[in-house]
């Protein structure tokens, strides 16, 4: 994100509205951190059913550093994908 900020303003890179730049997001849905996890009965796995899900962490902060890129600019067009 510094490097090409600081390029930006050196004039090398051209403004992303000639490249409709996009950025691309992926998004993890993971144990919500207050939920306490059970074992199965069988203890071959944890149990799954209605357990709460939440966002990780990380995914959020970069999440919000997407929405950041968008408001200065830099991005034309945030997407956000989660897989499994």
């Amino acid at each position: 994100m510094l490097a090409s900020s600081a390029a930006r303003r050196a004039g090398l890179l051209h403004s992303s509205r000639r490249n409709d730049l996009k950025a691309l997001i992926c998004v993890k849905r993971v144990v919500d951190y207050a939920v306490k996890i059970r074992v199965q009965q069988d203890k071959k796995g944890v149990e799954i059913k209605d357990l709460k899900l939440s966002i990780n962490p990380f995914c959020e902060i970069a999440v919000e550093e997407g929405i950041r890129m968008k408001e200065k600019g830099l991005v034309d067009e945030i997407v956000s994908m989660s897989i499994g």
